[in-house]
């Protein structure tokens, strides 16, 4: 079983008023929650019994008990779990250094526990064998589109970036079979984004969709799904989202497509050039040691 809180925090989203309550609790009260009975935990959370087994089987466990030894496995290390609060006013710099390192370690940690590495497989399969790949996102998520595609040009893939909702609307709908969109939103609500991957999934395009929530909209259009587990607090902050883990989701796609061959002369003639004309160069000191220029 993946990590119990992980996939609660992925599935927030689709939990009802109640199952919320049981699911804050659980959050705020890890270390107490194993060790409740079915009825201690419900009138603690202020709910039903019955909404706290709804919530139980809703993540995949058949009973209460199997839901609580779940999360006596799966207590976060201390240090990230008592470090990671939201950003209070009166925080100390050293303090706001540390929740934005801690919240960030825990979503590479739960993105990772919660993700599909056969649905990673077949993405940079698909990635591999297209003719084209376009990633669209609107905001911060198109920042990380353009990165993403000026990566895969690197491999000789035709890839492009859209962050405008026009230019993803008709690019989508020029899309075809043997061509890829990769949708990025951390909502997975962003319209102009679902809709691009609804058109081009429409026009026969295989859609891959990377959000934070995974009953989101963009899951319902993607092919293949990936989903961030980025911890939400009541302070939100561009520095505390969901990029991390999706920087590191594409990473892994890179690196699954580079590892099928994609790595051509060509592209050792690009990173070339770019060392040639983009870095300064390196000179060895009389000790034997390199340096730089200037």
């Amino acid at each position: 079983m993946n990590s119990t809180m992980a996939i609660i925090n992925a599935r927030m989203s689709a939990f009802s008023r109640a199952e919320k309550q049981v699911a804050a609790y659980v959050r705020t009260h890890l270390e107490k929650a194993p060790l409740l009975s079915v009825h201690a935990l419900a009138a603690a959370a202020g709910v039903s019994v019955a909404s706290v087994s709804r919530m139980a089987r809703k993540i995949g466990y058949p009973g209460f008990n199997e839901f609580r030894v779940g999360l006596a496995r799966e207590i976060p290390p201390a240090p990230i779990s008592t470090i990671y609060r939201a950003i209070a006013a009166n925080d100390s710099g050293r303090t706001v250094v540390r929740k934005v390192f801690a919240g960030n370690i825990r979503s590479l940690q739960e993105t990772l526990q919660i993700l599909n590495i056969g649905a990673c497989i077949r993405a940079a399969r698909a990635i591999s064998a297209a003719e084209r790949i376009i990633f669209v996102g609107i905001g911060s998520s198109g920042y990380l589109a353009q990165d993403a595609a000026l990566r895969f040009l690197h491999l000789d893939i035709r890839a492009e970036a859209c962050a405008d909702a026009y230019q993803m609307l008709v690019r989508a709908m020029q899309t075809g079979k043997k061509q890829v969109m990769v949708g990025i939103s951390h909502s997975g609500r962003s319209a102009a984004t679902v809709k691009a991957l609804a058109l081009a999934r429409k026009n026969g395009a295989l859609t891959i969709g990377i959000a934070n929530y995974t009953r989101s909209p963009l899951h319902k259009v993607s092919h293949i799904f990936f989903n961030t587990a980025f911890p939400e607090s009541s302070f939100k902050a561009a520095a505390l989202s969901s990029a991390v883990a999706q920087m590191c989701l594409m990473d892994t796609l890179y690196l699954l497509v580079a590892r099928q061959g994609r790595v051509t002369p060509k592209v050792e003639r690009v990173n070339a050039m770019i060392e040639q004309y983009f870095r300064i160069p390196t000179k060895r000191t009389k000790g034997g040691r390199q340096t730089t220029d200037g």
